[in-house]
C-alpha cells in the first residue's frame, strides 16, 4: 500500500532521475525531499536497469525502473501486446524480491535533512515506479506482489489483463498528449493498463514535444517559443510532476474529479495547509499561466491580419513537420520492427551454425532405426532456417513501406486537411480576435488578484479560528469577527468569436474526418499485408521450434562417437531453441499489435488529432499562440480541480460564518476559472 513518498516524487524519479544512471551513495533532491540511492542494477541480464532509493527523512524504500532504452527494451515493447511474459518482466520481479527480502531483514542508516544519523527499522520495499517500459515493469511487480504500491507514468501495457482486485495498489498516470498511451488506449488496450488511470493536464500537442510528452521531462526543463527579439518570445516550463493535480490536503485529483470522498475537518491546521498550497503551488503556476497568456495577447495584437501568414506554403510546412518528427515511426511503433531485425542479425551466427549442424546430422553414421526419422525433420528445419531471414527482412521492409506511405501521403490525404485553409484563414474575424484577447488579457490579471485575495482570506480565517481556540482554552467565549472582507471580482464576458471561430473549427474538424477516411482506406491494406507476413514468420518459427525439439529429443537417445561433435550439436540446438523462443514472443506481440491497429486505425488517428491541428499552423505565429494557450490551459484546469475540492471540503464542513464565507468565495473563484478557461479555449483551434 502507499507509503509517505508522494506520487509526484515517484513520477520525477521514474521519468527523469533514473535515466541519469547515478551510482550508489548519490543523494537526489526531488521537490522538497531528498533520496539516497542505496542499490543499482544497471545493464543487468535481460537488459534490466533499475535503482533502489530511500527517503532520507522517512527511510521509505522505493525501486525505480528505467524505461525503453536499447535493443532488449524495444523487443520487450514489441512483445507486450502478446500473451507471453518477457524475461525483463521476470528480471524486474526478481530484483524486487532481492531488495525486498534484504531490506525486510536489514535496518538502514541514513543521514537526514537535519544532518542527524537515523537508524530505520527493516520494512522492505514500499513503492515501485517507472516510465514507459519501466512503468510496465513496476505495474507487473505490483500485480505479482500484493501490497507494494506502483506509480507508473505513461506506462507500457502489460502482456495480460490483470484481475482488477490485484491492481488496487497501482496508479497509472498518463499525460494527455503521451504518444504511447494515446496509441494504447486508441487500439483498445485499456484493460492492460492496470489500476487507477489518471489523465494529467500536461504536455503540448506539438510534434517537437512528442518524445518529451512521453517521458514528461527534457534536459532544459522548458521549451523556447519563438526567437529572442520576436514579439511573444518566451519559454514554457515542462516537468510532469508539476502538472499532477493534488488537493491542498494531499489527495490526487483525476481529470474527471467532481468532488467526492471523505471530508476533512476545517480547522486552523487544515487551513494552514490550504494557505501553504495556494502560495507554493497554485499561485506560482497561475503566474506562469498569466505570463503565457501575456505572450499570446502580444502576438495577436502585433500580428493582427498576419497571424496566419507563414514562411512557406501550408502543405510544405506540414510535410516537413511529419518528416522531421518521424511521426510515422511513432505512430506505427516502427522501432520494434527495426530492433527485431537488429536482434535477429545479432543472433544470425547461431542460425548459420544450426544449418551446418543439420547438414552434419544428415551425414553422420548413427543408429539406423532413428536416422531416417531425424533426417526427415532436419530437411524441414534447414528449409525453414533458410527462409526465416527473408521473412524477417520482409517484415521490416513492409513496416518501412508503411512509414514511407505516412510521410508521402501529401498527394492524396494531406490536401484534404487544407480545404479552405490558407493564409487568409482568420480573415473576417481579426478584429474580433483582437478584442477577445483583450478581454482575456484583463480577465487573467483579475483571476490572479482574486486568487491572492482568497489566499489572504484563508489566512485571516485561520488566524480568527486560532484566536477563538486560544480564548476558549482560557474560558473566554466572546464572539470574534470572520476576518477582513473580500471584494467580489467579476470577469468580463466576451461576445466575440463565438460564431466566427466555430465556423473555422468546424472546417478543421470536417477536413480531419476526410483526411482520416482517406488515410485509413490506403493504410489498412498495408497493415493487413504486414500482419500476413508477420504471421508467416510466426508459423515458420513454430515449425522450426517443433522440429528442433523433435530432433533434440531424438539425438538425446543417441551417443555420437565423436564427443566434441556430440556436445557442439546439443549446445547449438539448445541455443537455437532459446533464440527462437524469444523471437517468437516478439513476433506474436507484433502480430497482435498490427492486427489491433488495423481494427482501430481511425480511433488511434483521432487520438493524435491535437498534434495534427497544431501542425496545420506550422510556420505561423498562431502556432505559438496555440502552444502558449495550451500551456496556460493545463495550469488553469489544474487550478479548477483544486478549487472543486476546496469547495467540496468547505461545503457543510463547518457552521461558522468564517468558513461559510470561504465556501462562497471559493465558489466565485471556481466560476471565474471556468469562464477564463472557456474564453482561452474559444480563442484556440483545438
Amino acid at each position: 500500500m502507499s507509503g509517505k513518498t508522494p506520487d509526484r516524487d515517484l513520477i520525477e524519479l521514474g521519468g527523469s532521475t533514473v535515466y541519469e544512471n547515478k551510482g550508489v551513495g548519490a543523494v537526489i533532491t526531488i521537490n522538497n525531499a531528498k533520496y539516497k540511492i542505496i542499490n543499482t542494477k544497471y545493464k543487468a541480464d535481460a537488459g534490466l536497469d533499475a535503482m533502489t532509493v530511500a527517503n532520507i527523512d522517512t527511510g521509505e524504500i522505493s525501486i525505480v525502473y528505467q524505461g525503453t532504452q536499447g535493443v532488449d527494451d524495444m523487443l520487450t515493447d514489441a512483445s507486450l501486446p502478446g500473451n507471453n511474459i518477457d524475461a525483463q518482466l521476470k528480471a524486474a520481479n526478481d530484483y524486487y524480491n532481492e531488495m525486498n527480502d534484504y531490506y525486510k531483514k536489514t535496518p538502514i542508516v541514513l543521514t537526514n535533512s537535519k544532518g542527524e544519523k537515523v537508524k530505520f527499522p527493516p520494512a522492505g520495499v514500499i513503492n515501485v515506479a517507472g516510465n514507459s517500459l519501466g512503468g510496465g515493469l513496476a505495474n507487473h511487480v505490483a500485480i505479482q506482489n500484493q501490497g507494494v504500491y506502483s506509480v507508473a507514468f505513461d506506462p507500457a501495457i502489460l502482456p495480460y489483463a490483470p484481475d482488477s482486485g490485484k491492481a488496487k495498489y497501482i496508479t497509472s498516470y498518463m499525460s494527455q498528449y503521451d504518444p504511447l498511451t494515446l496509441g494504447e488506449l486508441g487500439i483498445g488496450y485499456d484493460a492492460r493498463i492496470p489500476g487507477k488511470q489518471v489523465t494529467m493536464y500536461s504536455g503540448l500537442p506539438w510534434f517537437a514535444a512528442l518524445t518529451d510528452n512521453h517521458t514528461g521531462y527534457n534536459d532544459d526543463g522548458e521549451y523556447e517559443i519563438g526567437k529572442p527579439g520576436d514579439v511573444g518570445y518566451g519559454k514554457i516550463k515542462i516537468g510532469a510532476d508539476d502538472y499532477l493535480a493534488v488537493s491542498p490536503w494531499g489527495n490526487v485529483l483525476a481529470k474527471n474529479y467532481a468532488g467526492s470522498g471523505v471530508r476533512i475537518k476545517i480547522d486552523p491546521a487544515t487551513l494552514g495547509q490550504l494557505e501553504t498550497s495556494l502560495t507554493a503551488n497554485t499561485l506560482v503556476q497561475l503566474k506562469d499561466a498569466q505570463k503565457y497568456l501575456d505572450n499570446s495577447v502580444d502576438i495577436v495584437n502585433h500580428e493582427g491580419g498576419k497571424l496566419d501568414d507563414r514562411t512557406g506554403t501550408l502543405k510544405s510546412q506540414f510535410d516537413v513537420a511529419l518528416k522531421d518528427t518521424a511521426f510515422g515511426k511513432v505512430f506505427l511503433s516502427a522501432g520494434a520492427y527495426e530492433q527485431l531485425r537488429n536482434e535477429f542479425e545479432k543472433e544470425y551466427p547461431i542460425f548459420t551454425t544450426a544449418i551446418d549442424v543439420m547438414q552434419r546430422i544428415r551425414t553422420t553414421p548413427v543408429i539406423s532405426d532413428i536416422l531416417d526419422f531425424i533426417l526427415s525433420n532436419s530437411f524441414t528445419v534447414i528449409d525453414a532456417l533458410l527462409k526465416l531471414p527473408l521473412l524477417l527482412s520482409d517484415i521490416v521492409l513492409k513496416a518501412e513501406d508503411i512509414i514511407d506511405h505516412i510521410g508521402e501521403i501529401k498527394n492524396k490525404a494531406i490536401p484534404k486537411l487544407f480545404v479552405n485553409i490558407d493564409n487568409h484563414f482568420f480573415d473576417g474575424i481579426v478584429d474580433e480576435l483582437t478584442k477577445h484577447y483583450s478581454i482575456i488579457d484583463s480577465n487573467k490579471d483579475k483571476m490572479t488578484v482574486q486568487m491572492i485575495n482568497f489566499r489572504d482570506q484563508v489566512k485571516a480565517v485561520k488566524d480568527v479560528m486560532q484566536l477563538a481556540d486560544q480564548n476558549a482554552s482560557k474560558g473566554i467565549y466572546d464572539e470574534v469577527n470572520s476576518g477582513p472582507s473580500t471584494v467580489k471580482i467579476f470577469l468580463e464576458d466576451s461576445q466575440y468569436l463565438k460564431a466566427g471561430m466555430a465556423v473555422r473549427q468546424k472546417q478543421i474538424d470536417d477536413n480531419f474526418r476526410a483526411f482520416s477516411s482517406s488515410l485509413s482506406g490506403s493504410m489498412k491494406p498495408l497493415l493487413r499485408n504486414l500482419g500476413s507476413v508477420i504471421n508467416q514468420a510466426k508459423l515458420a518459427i513454430d515449425d522450426i521450434l517443433r522440429n528442433v525439439r523433435v530432433i533434440v529429443s531424438a539425438v538425446s537417445m543417441v551417443d555420437i562417437p565423436i564427443v566434441t561433435f556430440d556436445d557442439d550439436l546439443r549446445n547449438t540446438l539448445r541455443s537455437l531453441e532459446r533464440t527462437l523462443t524469444g523471437l517468437k514472443q516478439s513476433i506474436e506481440g507484433a502480430h497482435q499489435a498490427v492486427t489491433d491497429l488495423e481494427s482501430n486505425f481511425e480511433t488511434v488517428l483521432t487520438n493524435f488529432k491535437p498534434y495534427i491541428d497544431t501542425a496545420l499552423f506550422e510556420g505561423t505565429k498562431y502556432q505559438n499562440v496555440i502552444l502558449y494557450n495550451q500551456a496556460s490551459l493545463n495550469i488553469l484546469e489544474i487550478a479548477r480541480l483544486v478549487f472543486i475540492d476546496i469547495k467540496y471540503q468547505m461545503t457543510g464542513s463547518n457552521n461558522s460564518t468564517a468558513v461559510e464565507s470561504l465556501n462562497i468565495i471559493s465558489n466565485d473563484v471556481l466560476l471565474n476559472l471556468e469562464k477564463l478557461i472557456g474564453q482561452v479555449k474559444l480563442g484556440t483551434i483545438q
